[in-house]
């Protein structure tokens, strides 16, 4: 087949061995571990903290808005004391801020948020010491963090930048948007239970939900330049890290172009996907 990647690829998919259900059995598991010739099928695994922070902005559609890795933004410092790692696009290109002097003036408030989700999943935050295996021992922090943290929050929180709110503004039937939510989320249809419950909670102003004639909200973009390692000890730039915090923390605006009331109740249907144990197992 002349080296066709396709066909190969086709081959490994449609195989008996790939489409095996993965197997939560630990004797099984321990099983794959002592041997490498015993594969009775694929072991359901945690994803990876990299792995879990690009998911949620792929499946949302949403930029992280990190802001740059860097506290001397205006270069005043020799680089071999102060990097410019740049403003990431992908979770791997998040590094440590290195504020172990734990002054407000030097934190990062726009990329503490991805980091702290990370560091909860194992992820290690020094670029030149990284892990070949981590830590998988699950921890309370885990659920808490996604249920209740601020990327969790993005995530279902319909914004005008969001693909749901889009995808909630399309003329369509109630059970085309359920299906399409679990498969962007979940990767599957939901089933028969699933799907009724889920009609149930947003068929009640379904057919008014769009609000035609309201205007997409404007985020107001947060200065990024006032403080840097050069005025970092004024005291006026802690105010300002600290206020910058506070304002990440209220999350994105949300939309009005949907109604509040069935906003809230399509972004319950996001939030139940998310914390779902589905969610961050593969595969």
């Amino acid at each position: 087949h002349v080296y066709d990647l396709k066909y190969l690829a086709q081959l490994i998919f449609e195989s008996d061995l790939y489409q095996r259900e993965a197997t939560t059995d630990l004797s099984k598991i321990e099983n794959l571990v002592e041997t490498t010739y015993d594969f009775s099928s694929p072991v359901l695994r945690r994803m990876e903290a990299e792995q879990i922070v690009d998911s949620l902005f792929l499946i949302c559609g949403k930029p992280f808005d990190a802001g740059r890795m860097c506290i001397d933004i205006d270069g005043a410092r020799d680089y071999h004391n102060s990097l410019d790692l740049g403003t990431p696009s992908r979770a791997w290109q998040f590094t440590s801020p290195s504020n172990e002097r734990d002054r407000p003036s030097l934190a990062l408030p726009f990329g503490q948020p991805f980091i702290t989700l990370m560091k909860t999943f194992g992820w290690r935050d020094t670029r030149q010491s990284p892990l070949t295996v981590r830590e998988s021992t699950s921890t309370p922090l885990q659920p808490a963090i996604l249920a209740n943290g601020l990327l969790g929050q993005r995530f279902t929180r319909l914004s005008d930048d969001s693909d749901f709110t889009e995808l909630a503004l399309q003329d369509q039937p109630l059970e085309a948007l359920i299906n399409i939510t679990f498969m962007k989320t979940l990767t599957r249809e939901p089933k028969a239970e699933e799907l009724k419950m889920f009609s149930e909670l947003l068929q009640p102003g379904y057919a008014e939900r769009a609000n035609p004639e309201a205007e997409p909200v404007r985020r107001e973009r947060l200065p990024r330049n006032l403080v840097s390692w050069s005025n970092h000890v004024n005291s006026r730039a802690n105010e300002i890290k600290v206020e910058l915090e506070g304002a990440v923390k209220k999350g994105d605006p949300p939309t009005n172009r949907l109604d509040d009331d069935w906003r809230n109740r399509y972004e319950d249907l996001l939030w139940t996907l998310l914390n779902s144990p589905e969610f961050i197992f593969v595969p």
